[in-house]
């Protein structure tokens, strides 16, 4: 199973592809993006994806500044809304955690 982590925060996002294959991690594929040079994290994940060519359905894990509440986070340090059901339909999957 692919699983697409991100660590978001004011300066850079920083997004890595990791194989999970029983208690085993394998990193695939990392990038860092400056995070106020794009006005959505979805736009960025779908660069990402776009990228590599990476169409199979994933399972996303992010982790955030900024409270999570009914499938929606306000970053406290950037001027996102980051919407849990945009990365569901990105990621093709409905495992996505924030």
């Amino acid at each position: 199973m692919k699983v697409l982590c991100g660590d978001i925060r004011g300066t850079n996002t920083r997004l890595a592809l990791f194989e999970v294959a029983e208690t085993v991690l394998e990193i695939l594929e990392e990038e860092t993006f400056k995070s106020l040079e794009s006005p959505t994290l979805e736009i960025i994940v779908s660069e990402f994806l776009q990228k590599r060519r990476i169409s199979s359905p994933l399972s996303g894990c992010f982790g955030i500044a900024g409270p999570v509440k009914i499938g929606i986070c306000q970053t406290t340090n950037l001027p996102w809304f980051i919407r849990l059901s945009k990365l569901v339909s990105e990621l093709q999957t409905q495992r996505v955690c924030l």
